[in-house]
């Protein structure tokens, strides 16, 4: 495995050292999902490392850096985070936790503009709330039976103060990437690949899902997407340009998928 342990538990120290004494590390509210602390975080971050670079997402912290080898490091957010919008609409019409970031949802019913908080929970991990680890258990299980080439390989790594952090192969979300993965896919893929969306009720990107049935092969595709569908009882509907790319060799997979639908 080429990965710098020894830098990576410099750098996730100096994460922690950040984290405020109530233990609670998450966004500063769940629209602009800003950390708590990020600057300072930030800065001691790059006191470790120069050339390291934090990204983030409503659920958890990246540590990317070109010295830590090929894996960059994950790590959970916990606690409670804010949210101000909410629907004046029901859950009997359907509506969807996720939807409420739209400016009306599909009955027109407009949003609620009102602060309140959350807790982390629903991870599909045993803490319930952290959903790096969620990550963790969803690869072992496609592991078991042979489906983790659709999925970043990702790793335990270490735990500091509750938290549990991992590891996760290098990928290029399909936003950052140039293009060049998909160019050659042929129109038939593309077919099948709508085919598939359709049949399982998922809205992957055509070009990378039928550059998946191109490399991985059609029932391949086909078996990874009923799994999460039947048995992990989640659909594939939460893979925005951000949560899906590719391998530095150019194969595709998900680097995003504590959770397929939200």
């Amino acid at each position: 495995m080429n990965f710098n342990r020894e830098l990576a538990l410099k750098l996730v120290n100096a994460v922690f050292d950040m984290i405020p004494a109530d233990g609670q590390f998450g966004p500063e509210c769940g629209n602009d999902q800003i950390p708590t602390n990020f600057e300072m975080i930030y800065d001691e971050v790059k006191r470790v490392d120069a050339d390291a670079d934090l990204h983030y997402g409503i659920s958890k912290l990246v540590i990317i850096s070109p010295h830590l080898g090929n894996y960059v490091i994950k790590v959970p957010f916990n606690g409670m985070y804010e949210e101000n919008y909410d629907y004046g609409c029901s859950k009997e019409n359907g509506c969807d936790y996720w939807c409420r970031c739209c400016c009306s949802c599909e009955h027109g019913v407009e949003p609620e503009y009102k602060d309140y908080w959350c807790d982390y929970s629903n991870a599909d991990s045993p803490t319930g709330w952290n959903y790096c680890d969620a990550e963790w258990q969803k690869y072992k299980n496609l592991r078991k039976i042979g489906l983790d080439c659709f999925v970043a390989k990702t790793y335990p790594f270490i735990e500091i103060e509750g938290f549990k952090c991992f590891i996760q192969e290098i990928a290029v979300a399909e936003n950052d990437a140039n293009g060049n993965e998909t160019s050659r896919v042929t129109c038939a893929s593309r077919q099948k690949a709508e085919s598939l969306n359709s049949e399982f009720h998922c809205d992957l990107n055509e070009d990378w899902l039928g550059l998946c049935i191109e490399i991985f092969g059609a029932k391949k595709v086909r078996r990874f997407m009923k799994y999460v569908r039947y048995t992990d009882h989640e659909i594939l509907s939460d893979m925005h340009s951000g949560n899906y790319g590719y391998r530095p060799n150019g194969t595709p997979c998900i680097l995003d998928f504590a959770s397929f639908d939200n």
